[in-house]
């Protein structure tokens, strides 16, 4: 059985220990008649480009675009005969096999960068309040950003500009970065260095703490107001040690201990930034940490551009599956 969302955010085969169950209104049901349509290739047909685009094309909604029951049953799916049906869910099947070992692996990277974190500095850690510490503020500068919809009469520039989407946890995303018109006394104010730690200053509790380094992907670019701006000036402190340790547990604790919390939401200012109490860890300890981590992130990078491949070769197979070219 496969299950279509009619706003197209996701398709899944449901599994045998959920047999039985009901579904959402928010779902369309599939259930494929055995002697003719084989499930799994129908699992594929759903995510098929020609499909999707088709689904697209005829929903409706401007707040939550979908599409009914009535029109995913009356689309046409091609029907060859069902020894033909199961080998060519079979080639893609071992595609998708290849694109989820490559998605468990970079799983398992990142697990073992947190527990790399842990070794490194774990007698730091676990001394957690018989260790010397040091006020971020007393080794960094940190500031916010740009405000969008303030005024100003001076000649702007339309600028990039990193927004809360675009900071995650020790990672940036900027599939979709936006520019903000911005003068020459805030390009130069709020402009990003390699080097420069982002965080957020708040959201979802789990988000407290979560930023990465910024390593000059984008010439010129700025930070919202809602992003804090980690600048180091003691050399004995890496930025990359301090992201580590700001999205911590440890980190975790002291932000959730002092964040202003409502409905849900909860936020840190720059004077309980600057507090945060960075424990003093010798600068050998965290370039090697940090080498390591470098190690790993290449090897992350690399990764991700496997599981780029093999998501293109994916749906390259399956537009020729279903075009008869397999």
């Amino acid at each position: 059985m496969s299950t279509v969302r009619p706003n197209l955010n996701g398709v899944a085969q449901v599994p045998a220990e959920l047999d039985g169950a009901v579904a959402s209104t928010g779902f369309t049901v599939l259930r494929a008649n055995p002697e003719l349509l084989d499930d799994r290739y129908l699992f594929h047909w759903v995510r098929a480009e020609h499909f999707v685009s088709d689904m697209v094309r005829q929903a409706t909604g401007a707040s939550y675009p979908a599409v009914s029951d009535r029109i995913v049953k009356a689309s046409r799916i091609p029907l060859p005969p069902l020894p033909e049906q199961r080998r060519i869910a079979s080639i893609l099947d071992r595609a998708e096999d290849l694109r989820r070992l490559r998605e468990r692996s970079r799983t398992l990277t990142r697990e073992l960068e947190s527990r790399l974190f842990t070794s490194f500095f774990s007698d730091e850690i676990s001394a957690e309040g018989s260790i010397g510490t040091i006020p971020l503020g007393k080794i960094a500068l940190c500031s916010s950003g740009i405000t969008k919809g303030r005024k100003t009469t001076d000649p702007t520039v339309a600028t990039p500009y990193l927004a809360v989407s675009n900071v995650q946890d020790r990672r940036l995303d900027l599939s979709v970065v936006k520019h903000i018109d911005a003068t020459e006394v805030e390009r130069e104010r709020f402009r990003l260095a390699p080097g420069d730690l982002l965080l957020t200053e708040g959201g979802d509790p789990d988000k407290l703490g979560r930023g990465t380094v910024w390593r000059g992907e984008i010439e010129g670019a700025i930070h919202q107001n809602h992003i804090f701006r980690v600048r180091v000036t003691n050399e004995n402190y890496l930025p990359d040690y301090l992201n580590w340790l700001l999205a911590s547990d440890y980190g975790k604790r002291y932000f959730m201990s002092r964040a202003k919390q409502t409905t849900g939401i909860a936020t840190i200012n720059q004077t309980q930034l600057r507090a945060f109490p960075v424990i003093e860890a010798d600068t050998d300890r965290q370039r090697a940490f940090v080498r390591v981590i470098d190690a790993l992130r290449a090897s992350a990078d690399e990764s991700h551009q496997h599981l780029a491949t093999l998501g293109d070769l994916a749906v390259s197979l399956r537009a020729r599956a279903f075009r008869g070219e397999l």
